[in-house]
């Protein structure tokens, strides 16, 4: 191969590394989309394990198979749901955590929720825990629509970045 040749494949192989790195760049944004989703569909699971299966609250929790309140429903002893929900945060919000993703303001209404759960009647806690769903479902809309957003800046960042590279090379 002469020296042209090299330089080519090189410039090709920076230009798709960049690429790469843009895309994976864009799966954080995602992976915060998928946190708000799963956590939107276990408070639905537990609207339906608390008002129509009648499942104590820690049962409840678990049953949702959601990560998050399975986590809250573990530091649940001897705890109301707002102390276990303290108990577990820091866990929640770890780096690999399952809701390392979320953000002040939706934490803090999580807190509220779960000083809220099992504090009144059905009617109320229908209302309380459909509430926090279309909270989610709107936090959910808003982080799909910015990791869509996100996602093209950052291929086409990388991308072009890529190709800034191979042509310094060149």
């Amino acid at each position: 191969m002469d020296g042209w040749t090299v330089k080519l494949v090189a410039a090709a192989a920076l230009t798709l590394a960049g690429a790469a790195g843009g895309h994976a760049l864009g799966a954080a944004r995602r992976q915060r989309v998928r946190q708000v989703s799963e956590l939107r569909q276990g408070v639905e699971r537990l609207t339906v394990n608390m008002l129509e299966k009648l499942l104590p609250l820690r049962q409840a929790l678990t049953a949702a198979a959601s990560p998050a309140l399975t986590l809250v429903a573990q530091r649940m002893e001897g705890r109301d749901p707002a102390q276990a929900f303290i108990a577990a945060r820091e866990a929640l919000v770890a780096r690999d955590g399952p809701l390392s993703c979320l953000e002040g303001e939706e934490l803090a209404a999580l807190g509220r929720l779960f000083g809220q759960l099992g504090a009144s009647g059905a009617a109320e806690q229908r209302l309380i825990l459909r509430e926090a769903a279309l909270n989610l479902e709107r936090v959910e809309g808003r982080a799909r629509t910015k990791a869509e957003e996100q996602a093209r800046l950052y291929g086409t960042l990388g991308l072009l970045a890529g190709l800034a590279l191979a042509v310094c090379l060149l």
